[in-house]
């Protein structure tokens, strides 16, 4: 009785609370459901259209709209026997969709190669009025990094929002030593809570006390690296095949979108040195995976992540199921990730308020977000745990970080 007393009290105090540098007051905006982007006389990768596809749904929550989860979409659109799901481009199947899927509105996307330049146009479409509502117009080259660009820019404009010049991005005199920039999410600079949740009762010694601490503006990966990802580091000749044996996904036909596992911390650290970036903190893995909410878990857990299903299991493709808050997809279940951090069970106690970096040495390094393998338990934001830094298996992967 006492338990559930405390529940009740909790799950009280959680309706009442924001999450640091969340937007709670006032009703909620239109739903919107952003459909995949089209590409004429030009070619991505699919993994990246589809990131640039969530960084756009990204983009609109951040100016108040609610997006339609991109797995309700998927199983809509497939469940229409369409070819694909993503050949709903007629302003007609667009229609009939988001109404299905009580949307308010639908979001259509256009990237047009005219010469070296590339036209991005996003078009706010009024399901109700069946009227065009707004839209947004912007060019500039054709490099991933210069379209996602000219989707924030188009995306600004389509809203209202003054926007600035572009920023010039220049060419480079020689092949670049990495990839194009896999898909980032913006995690703004506040203060957010680390540490058991006020709703979790399965909380470990390790994860207490709750509290708060302020970080810095930083980017986050939308997705754990994928094998297609690492694949091309190892290529170049910068990163160092991953272990084979069981349940690794390196040495596996068909698992190019499946996150990179059986990767120790250094050759984690190795990929994002080469593309950039750098390993996560804690602090900053903890709040890109909590995506504002100050729950233990930001979504119901069938629908957010891959787990439970022990040795006779694998991990999953990146993006099948919702993403959080802010847009990143997997922070639970999949594969456990890496962070920056010597692992210490007593830190939350001495870390400081800004920015903690973590334990000054240590024999292990933080993993964060639970496994495909893992059972529920381990399937909250605050679960924590450590592991030797040379240590690789199924269970493992990571995602990059950048300030």
């Amino acid at each position: 009785m006492r338990r559930q007393a405390w529940t009740a009290v909790a799950l009280g105090l959680l309706a009442g609370l924001a999450a640091p540098g969340s937007a709670q007051e006032g009703p909620p905006g239109p739903v919107v459901a952003v459909f995949d982007i089209q590409t004429k006389r030009i070619a991505f990768p699919p993994d990246v259209l589809e990131g640039m596809t969530d960084y756009l749904g990204s983009l609109l929550a951040k100016h108040g709209y609610q997006v339609v989860p991109r797995s309700q979409l998927r199983e809509r659109l497939t469940t229409a026997k369409t070819a694909s799901y993503k050949e709903c481009y007629e302003e007609s199947c667009q229609i009939e969709i988001g109404k299905e899927l009580a949307a308010d509105k639908s979001l259509a996307t256009q990237i047009l190669k005219l010469g070296g330049q590339c036209k991005v146009t996003v078009a706010l479409y009024d399901l109700k009025k069946a009227t065009s509502e707004r839209a947004g117009t912007q060019s500039g080259g054709c490099e991933e990094a210069q379209v996602v660009q000219a989707l924030e820019r188009a995306v600004l404009e389509m809203v209202g929002a003054k926007v600035a010049p572009a920023e010039p991005v220049a060419a480079p005199d020689k092949p670049s030593p990495g990839p194009a920039l896999e898909m980032m999410i913006q995690i703004p600079a506040g203060e957010s809570w680390m540490g058991c949740s006020l709703d979790d009762f399965g909380c470990k010694e390790e994860e207490k006390p709750l509290h708060k601490v302020h970080l810095g503006e930083f980017w986050m990966d939308a997705t754990e690296v994928t094998v297609a990802a690492y694949r091309r580091c190892v290529e170049a000749g910068r990163c160092e095949e991953p272990g084979t044996q069981k349940h690794c996904n390196w040495a596996e036909s068909g698992r190019e979108q499946h996150p990179i596992n059986c990767v120790s911390w250094d050759r984690a650290r190795a990929y994002c040195g080469w593309v950039g970036k750098r390993l996560p903190t804690e602090a900053e893995w903890e709040k890109a995976a909590r995506g504002g909410s100050i729950r233990a878990r930001y979504g119901e857990l069938g629908a957010v992540a891959w787990f439970g299903e022990g040795l006779a299991g694998q991990t999953h493709p990146v993006r099948q199921k919702q993403p959080n808050g802010f847009g990143l997809h997997d922070t639970l279940g999949n594969v456990w990730e890496w962070c920056a951090d010597w692992s210490s069970g007593d830190y939350y106690q001495r870390s400081p308020a800004r920015n903690p970096p973590g334990p000054a040495r240590g024999e292990s390094r933080v993993l964060r977000g639970g496994s495909w393998s893992d059972p529920e338990a381990s399937q909250r934001v605050s679960a924590r745990k450590g592991a030797p830094p040379e240590v690789g298996n199924g269970t493992i992967g990571f995602r990059c970080a950048k300030p």
